[in-house]
Order: structure tokens, then C-alpha cells, then sequence
């Protein structure tokens, strides 16, 4: 299941609009933390525009990874 979601997403990057690759990482990153990073660095290094400044893809997804892994670790602090 993990790997159909992350390749659901890399996939999602080249033929869906970026809504919904975003909700496809937000999905993902319950499974795999790293995925809306590595989505972002994607999604940058093929349509990043030299006119900005920065790279967003990689900016939000940055911020959705640091996010995954601080509710992983609140879920795991109350499971255990």
C-alpha cells in the first residue's frame, strides 16, 4: 500500500493538476513522512520558474514533512 501511494503521487505530479498531488501527498505523508518533500523537490526541479525566487514546492513541502513528523510522534507518544 505504501509504495502504490508514493508512486500514485510521483505519477499525479506529471498528469493531475497540483491540487490534487498536494492532497495525494497530504494522504502519503501518514505512510511515508518524506513523501511531501521528495513531491516538492519533484515538482520544482521540473516546472520551477527562474523568475522566482523561491522554490515553493520545496518550501511547503518541507513544512508538511517537519508537520507529518510531529503528529507521528504525538500518535506514538499516545499509543504507547
Amino acid at each position: 500500500m505504501r509504495i502504490a501511494v508514493v508512486i500514485a503521487t510521483f505519477v499525479s505530479a506529471l498528469i493531475f493538476p497540483w491540487y490534487l498531488t498536494a492532497i495525494l501527498a497530504l494522504c502519503g505523508a501518514f505512510f511515508e513522512p518524506l513523501l511531501p518533500l521528495g513531491v516538492g523537490l519533484f515538482l520544482d526541479a521540473l516546472y520551477y520558474p527562474h523568475a522566482a525566487g523561491v522554490a515553493s514546492g520545496t518550501a511547503l513541502g518541507s513544512f508538511v514533512t517537519v508537520l507529518a513528523y510531529l503528529v507521528r510522534a504525538q500518535v506514538r507518544e499516545r499509543l504507547a
